[in-house]
């Protein structure tokens, strides 16, 4: 009878633990995912069908905007006029640029907006340079700190119903939470993003088209660059993006050990562009080793929409120069960051699950009594 007892109070435990996890995955399951049963594809998949489900856009209509999109100038806030006493001596602060015409839509399909983030505006002198060269005549210029991407993270998005809940337990390191918010905020706004340590080459604004939908160029590995992109707003490819990260990121087994490259950052953006145009019936090469599979050329997915993509991976700086900062270590070390490379994985023994749960204790003020 005893060993009955034990046994019983098991069970219920088991149950308190499992069903707060369970309905958690339930609930983004069901917002997020659907299973596409008789596949070949076994897994969490993303298709056309849900797609227009969650955004209540055919690609011929224009997407409903279930939430306020706030002016950039509100998630930016740069309204210092004096940057003397914002930044140490040898750092300098970095402005935005606005130009009120640049965010029409009606000429052309990606707005003149340029984005760029670092945790801070004050850069070395020497990453200061490469933010001026974004900084295009007639073109928008914004700079995102750590607060700006945090005010964007922190809207509701009914599409993305636990983007705060997974930014703040998830994203441990800076990387992951810079690969999460580039792809969000082509999404909501458009333009063009690039990475603080990357210049134009030979890509000039003219090199993007009125009529272009969504604009890359081929890096070394023979992907879509992901240290450049530039979308018009609401882009599906941009959707599918950031869905596989926040999928990726979902299932993560440790916080604190996750490799950007493959759940957020360039693996993510592939798996995004496998997703865009298998809606068009077309199968996309995996991104393993002895595979190219992504080249130049004009591509139609979701929505027919398209994808044009520029260069080749044997020349990747041919257009985006990526190596023109010398010595990237000592400039990020200077501003007190890592570059993505160095990155310590350091195991945190929490799951993002385990961490989502963890907010709803705190916010319930439960306690399970076993963890």
């Amino acid at each position: 009878m005893k060993n009955r007892k034990i046994s019983t109070s098991k069970k219920w435990l088991s149950l308190c633990f499992y069903l707060p996890i369970s309905i958690l995955l339930l609930e983004y399951l069901v917002g997020i995912f659907r299973f596409r049963k008789q596949s070949e594809f076994q897994g969490l998949v993303f298709d056309q069908a849900f797609l227009i489900n969650a955004t209540g856009h055919t690609g011929l209509t224009k997407a409903k905007q279930p939430y306020r999109k706030r002016p950039l100038q509100e998630l930016t806030l740069d309204n210092t006029k004096d940057s003397t006493t914002l930044c140490d001596p040898d750092l300098v602060y970095i402005f935005d640029t606005e130009f009120p015409s640049s965010h029409a839509s009606n000429d052309r399909k990606i707005p003149r907006i340029v984005h760029q983030t670092s945790r801070s505006r004050c850069l070395t002198p020497n990453l200061a340079k490469t933010t001026q060269q974004w900084q295009w005549d007639g073109w928008s210029y914004y700079f995102h700190d750590d607060d700006a991407l945090w005010r964007l993270f922190e809207q509701e998005f009914p599409n993305f119903p636990l983007l705060e809940t997974i930014a703040r337990k998830c994203l441990l390191h800076g990387t992951l939470k810079a690969d999460l918010w580039r792809y969000l905020v082509l999404w909501v706004y458009g333009g063009l993003y690039a990475d603080l340590d990357s210049v134009p080459n030979k890509l000039s604004p003219n090199s993007i088209r009125p009529s272009d939908d969504a604009f890359f160029v081929v890096e070394q590995y023979h992907l879509l660059s992901q240290y450049f992109m530039a979308t018009s707003p609401r882009h599906p490819l941009m959707w599918y993006a950031f869905q596989q990260a926040l999928a990726n990121l979902w299932m993560a087994p440790d916080t604190g050990s996750i490799n950007a490259a493959f759940i957020t950052g360039p693996h993510s953006l592939h798996a995004a562009f496998v997703f865009f145009r298998k809606d068009v019936g077309v199968a996309i090469e995996p991104a393993k080793p002895g595979f190219k599979p992504v080249r130049s050329g004009h591509f139609l997915g979701t929505w027919n929409r398209s994808v044009t993509v520029i260069g080749v991976g044997e020349n990747q700086n041919e257009y985006v120069d990526r190596d023109v900062i010398r010595l990237k270590r000592r400039e990020y070390s200077r501003l007190g960051m890592r570059h993505f490379q160095d990155d310590v994985k350091r195991a945190s023994g929490e799951s993002c699950l385990r961490g989502i749960l963890s907010l709803y204790e705190e916010a319930t003020g439960a306690s399970l009594g076993f963890f």
